[in-house]
């Protein structure tokens, strides 16, 4: 990003604020109709994206160039005519009447723009894909798109279900989730941020394992679990947390990929981690009806397996390595701890609201408040949210939200782009017919189908992408409620480990000063256990908290020692070092467990 100076950083902070203001103030009032709501979210996030962002390398790296303010100018400007013009757009008929002039050429404008703030800020994949998607809409009837031809879309109906219309595009419901819900909770994630709690998460999390065999990487386990959940990025969560526990890792013997791979892992699996999940949950919610709380409560078993896979990993290889703890100089007192426990309550309060079933919406703004009031309990007063550090916490919290409302954007497109000319349907044509050979074969297609769009690409946009196209695949398959969505996020989440295009792996190489790729492998070494945790609650909803508690216990217990002996198998340790004979024997067992529980 780019890092602005002088007066027009002044400027730009006011704009900050004022959209931190405008959230802030319909989190009180109510949200303005649906496209109003959608369109000054966007009126102040597009205009922020070509700010910051720069369209190359060789772009000035401390103000806009004159092609920026130009794309500013011309975004701000059809954002700002879709509000003007608000009344007309709901009166008219939808796919009857014809588009204005101006509706057709500022239509055209959003959209490109909108691709291009994707390339910049979000990924060139994604571009790539919402790109695609576009000119699939206005060529895919030709030939020789085969088996995925569709019928003749006029260029106008393009632009208007893009544009214009509410339910898809850039308009669109995932949007909508982005201008109220996200936006909160990455507020408040700023706000948290600019009180220490993150550093305050990392000193509890060193308090309880620091000192225990390899406790460095047990305390990027720990912390990048509570944190990642609320900072919602996984690249992000490893920058926030990584320079501190990674340097620490290499210090105790840890080798540098391993160490980058531990964070990276750990940072990852916080965007699947309830309360916040990344703001997947939120769209989730929004989409299927389900109360917020519901969704968490269903993630939470395998958000928990997930990092008990990794902690049993990195606990096996210390032991193996002969790895120690930090020493107890290193680690806060007990009594700084609980002194500073006030900290925390802001995210109890989130967790309480949550589960007595008050909206995400209410939750987030009651959880700024309360963070806000009690930064001044804090005896260090530089903590305290003056009005300086509140004016830089309500701007960096704006300035965070800039990529997931670009990201929230491009995928109202391919959204529309599946839904309208029907290549959702031809593609679970195709993997209904390999679900014929064996119901097991569908799911893991779909996993590669989940891996390969979140491949470079964050944890909401490859969510809802894959999910358009990998949804009714599973639903046609019979998987239904919430676990075929809980599927596509956790490998869209996964996506951020795997080689070739392992986002988060990177991050933590680039901390680590290891090898990319070998990060990367190491990270999905770590993680690997979990990669098995979906297709068992997928087939077996005990795992989501369903059904009978006798069965949901059991269930559980059987797939968390799976996963202890998983990691067995791969590190080859358990009191000592096993042989192949051993290990062999013990993949047969976690096989006939798996299969137990999956049937």
């Amino acid at each position: 990003m780019r890092e602005l100076k002088g007066p027009l950083n002044y400027m730009i902070t006011c704009v900050l604020v004022a959209c931190a203001c405008f959230h802030l103030y319909t989190a009180i009032a109510g949200v303005f109709v649906t496209v109003v709501q959608r369109s000054v979210h966007l009126a102040f996030m597009l205009p922020l994206c070509f700010l910051y962002y720069p369209a190359t390398a060789k772009s000035p790296k401390d103000r806009p160039s004159y092609y920026d303010w130009f794309f500013i100018l011309l975004s701000l400007a059809a954002e700002v005519f879709v509000v003007v013009d608000h009344e007309r757009i709901y009166t008219r008929m939808e796919h009857f009447d014809p588009l204005l002039n101006s509706e057709l050429i500022l239509g055209t404008v959003a959209i490109l723009l909108v691709v291009e703030a994707t390339r910049r800020c979000v990924s060139r994949a994604l571009a790539v894909i919402v790109f695609s998607s576009i000119l699939y809409m206005l060529f895919g009837h030709l030939e020789i798109f085969g088996p995925f031809r569709h019928p003749s879309i006029e260029y106008q109906r393009v632009v208007e279900q893009l544009f214009l219309l509410g339910s898809e595009g850039i308009h669109g419901s995932v949007t909508g989730v982005s201008a109220t819900y996200v936006f909160l909770f990455v507020m408040f994630g700023a706000f948290l941020i600019y009180t220490s709690v993150g550093n305050y998460i990392i000193e509890l999390a060193s308090a309880m394992f620091g000192r225990s065999e390899g406790g460095p990487a047990k305390v990027a386990v720990v912390s990048s679990a509570l944190f990642g959940s609320i900072s919602g990025s996984g690249p992000a969560n490893v920058y926030a947390t990584g320079s501190f526990t990674i340097p620490l890792m290499k210090r105790m013997g840890y080798s540098p990929s391993f160490a980058g791979g531990v964070e990276a892992a750990s940072s990852t699996g916080g965007q699947y981690m309830p309360p916040v999940m990344g703001a997947a949950a939120f769209i989730i919610a929004e989409t299927t009806g389900t109360p917020y709380f519901e969704v968490c409560k269903q993630a939470a078993v395998s958000a928990i397996l997930y990092y008990f896979a990794i902690f049993c990993m990195v606990h096996l290889e210390a032991k193996k390595r002969g790895l120690k703890g930090l020493d107890r100089a290193e680690i806060k007192s007990g009594s700084y701890l609980l002194r500073n426990c006030f900290l925390i309550v802001p995210i109890v309060v989130i967790l309480v609201m949550i589960m007595n079933h008050y909206t995400p919406f209410l939750a987030g703004f009651v959880g700024i408040c309360t963070t806000f009031l009690l930064s001044f309990a804090n005896p260090d007063r530089s903590k305290h949210l003056s009005p300086r550090r509140l004016i830089g916490a309500l701007a960096e919290g704006s300035r965070s939200a800039v990529m997931i409302a670009v990201a929230c954007a491009s995928v109202g497109i391919v959204s529309a782009a599946v839904i309208n000319t029907g290549i959702g349907l031809a593609l679970t044509s195709m993997v209904s017919d390999i679900a014929k050979q064996s119901i097991y074969l569908a799911p893991i297609v779909t996993m590669i189908i989940c891996m390969m769009m979140g491949m470079g690409v964050p944890c909401v946009p490859a969510y809802v992408v894959t999910a358009v196209i990998a949804l009714p695949i599973l639903n046609k398959l019979g998987f239904s409620g919430l676990g075929p969505h809980l599927f596509i996020l956790y490998y869209a989440v996964i996506a951020s480990v795997t080689p070739p295009v392992a986002v988060s792996a990177y991050a933590g190489a680039s901390i680590a000063g290891a090898n990319p790729l070998k990060t990367s492998i190491d990270a999905s070494r770590v993680a690997f256990v979990g990669f098995i945790v979906p297709f068992m609650f997928l087939f077996n909803p005990g795992l989501l908290l369903q059904g009978e508690l006798s069965s949901i216990i059991t269930t559980v217990a059987m797939t968390t020692v799976l996963v202890f002996v998983g990691a067995i198998v791969l590190t080859g340790y358990f009191g000592k070092t096993l042989n192949w004979a051993v290990r062999s024997g013990l993949s047969v067992g976690c096989l006939a467990l798996m299969y137990f529980i999956v049937v």
